[in-house]
């Protein structure tokens, strides 16, 4: 930077730091970005605390996210010392990411609900719907479940008093197995009549994120009716999901579907429908996932009863089954 006059150094560091930034050489980025910070406050400079907020990024894009949730905490106070309202709350959201990051839960949610109390005009539904399927989203991955339920069930009103169904149906569905992992099934059967009601006003939609979202609405009605042992019913739901997903290349996803399935007919007492479903889903799997122990599981018991015990022993024995797990 010797070339570059002292009066313009400030504004060169900027530049050439957003510049990385946008390049994807957030590591070079945060040494600029620093320097500017630096610059600013030894010059009385006005505009630290938007220098600081872009550093918390650039540290939280390096994984640096002690240094992140410093620096954004000292953004965040000093943009609400300035009135920067809009500027507060999208450092705010970018630290409540940074504490979801830390496994600190609760900060980050604190954070998402002064967020979601902040965004409470119209024109803020969107971000305010968003900001609350994220710390759903948060208490889930916590096993919060009921906790979730609730700020998904709010995301997605959200969501429908802006006018986004596919946004709203997404936050049911996952309201949905939250309710369920709750063990609160009463909960969940009602969310599935909600979602039922969405996905009826989306269908014929050719969209592949709205395949999508239809196609996981339906496992997640199945799951539900499955822990209600209601297995027909789940059953019938989920014909044609797979081949819908794999035509928009979830292949994954329509591998878990078969699975289920193939669990259905397996408690349905219907094990030669359900060999052929749980050997594609077993070959097509990758090894060592948890997808391929359950799949593998299951088959073992399809095995059983078709009264094929030396298979059945051989792939247990293949994925290192116990007889009784």
């Amino acid at each position: 930077m010797e070339a570059v006059p002292s009066d313009a150094e400030l504004a060169v560091r900027v530049a050439r730091a957003r510049a990385l930034l946008a390049a994807g050489r957030a590591p070079d980025a945060v040494d600029d970005f620093v320097e500017a910070v630096t610059l600013c406050v030894e010059r009385g400079a006005e505009g630290d605390a938007f220098l600081r907020w872009e550093l918390a990024n650039a540290y939280r894009m390096v994984g640096r996210l002690a240094e992140a949730a410093e620096v954004a905490e000292e953004a965040v106070l000093g943009l609400d010392r300035l009135g920067a309202q809009a500027e507060a709350d999208r450092c705010r959201h970018l630290l409540a990411g940074v504490y979801a990051g830390l496994g600190e839960i609760d900060p980050a949610l604190a954070l998402l609900e002064q967020l979601a109390s902040n965004l409470d005009g119209p024109d803020n539904l969107p971000h305010r719907a968003q900001v609350l399927e994220e710390a759903g989203g948060i208490l889930y991955d916590a096993d919060r479940d009921a906790a979730a339920g609730e700020r998904f069930a709010a995301a997605a009103e959200a969501y429908r008093l802006g006018d986004l169904p596919l946004d709203e149906l997404r936050a049911r569905r996952r309201e949905t197995y939250a309710w369920l992992w709750a063990d609160d099934r009463d909960a969940a059967l009602r969310a599935v009549e909600v979602v039922d009601g969405l996905a009826a006003k989306l269908a014929g939609q050719a969209d592949p994120p709205v395949l999508y979202e239809l196609a996981l609405a339906a496992e997640a009605g199945a799951r539900v009716l499955t822990g209600a042992d209601r297995l027909d019913e789940a059953l019938g739901r989920l014909t044609g999901v797979p081949d819908r997903l794999r035509s928009i290349e979830a292949f994954g996803e329509a591998a878990q579907v078969e699975a289920l399935i193939g669990e259905l007919l397996l408690r349905l007492d219907r094990p030669a429908e359900a060999e052929p479903l749980l050997r594609r889903v077993l070959g097509g799997s990758p090894a060592a996932s948890r997808q391929v122990r359950q799949t593998a599981w299951l088959l073992a018991r399809v095995l059983d009863l078709l009264d094929r015990p030396t298979e059945a022993a051989a792939l247990r024995a293949e994925h290192d089954l116990d007889e009784d797990d």
